[in-house]
């Protein structure tokens, strides 16, 4: 049995891997969060919620690596790798470890690729850092492209990219699509994924564009 492992209260890009991963060696997810754990299960993934941070959060795994004895146990967010450390000394069982390794590729997808049509999406958690308020201030100077934001973020950070989008220069030009559950269904259409910030989520979301054979730009030309 394999357990794979998920911290966050928010789906997040390790949530997309561990997904990944899951549909391809099987296992369990443990997930912190409700949501991801309902996600997870939606997907044909089976799943569990574990409060894993906070003071009891080594011995709650440690309770479940006894109850469940895995062979092994693959960590998708490195912050839990003190805790299952010592979740599996409090066990005393026999599980191999391992710290998921971001993969080179995920499995094709077929996507409907439209090169002329100038739309553009950008995949990701929506914060201050990743980049997308200056995309959307580019755009007003480049009427041949469109957006379509693909992601969630905290009210007071999209809220003023709203009201940006109201623009009469970007009028109709922008779709926010809010967190999707499949992604690939709404890259039909685009020209390219944009990528606007470097992190792990941007990671993902390149693999994600790759997996869809969706050129990918890192600026607009």
């Amino acid at each position: 049995m394999i357990l794979h492992l998920i911290a966050g209260k928010r789906w997040s890009g390790n949530c997309s891997l561990a997904l990944h991963a899951a549909q391809m060696s099987g296992g369990t997810v443990v997930a912190e969060a409700d949501k991801v754990v309902a996600r997870m299960r939606r997907a044909g993934i089976q799943a569990e919620r574990l409060n894993m941070s906070g003071l009891f959060g080594a011995l709650n795994l440690s309770r479940l690596l006894r109850l469940r004895q895995p062979a092994r146990v693959i960590i998708h967010s490195p912050s839990l790798q003190g805790k299952v450390a010592q979740a599996i000394k409090l066990a005393n069982v026999a599980t191999a470890v391992e710290v998921a390794a971001r993969p080179e590729a995920l499995p094709a997808v077929k996507v409907d690729i439209a090169p002329d049509s100038g739309l553009l999406v950008w995949l990701g958690y929506i914060t201050p850092e990743c980049g997308l308020r200056g995309l959307i201030e580019a755009l007003k100077t480049r009427p041949e492209y469109r957006l379509r934001v693909i992601g969630e973020g905290e009210a007071k950070t999209v809220g003023p990219l709203l009201r940006i989008a109201k623009n009469p220069l970007l009028e109709g030009r922008i779709e926010w699509m809010g967190e999707q559950e499949n992604v690939f269904d709404h890259f039909n259409g685009a020209s390219a994924g944009i990528i606007t910030y470097p992190t792990p989520m941007a990671t993902v979301a390149a693999l994600e564009f790759q997996a869809a054979n969706l050129p990918i730009l890192t600026q607009l030309p």
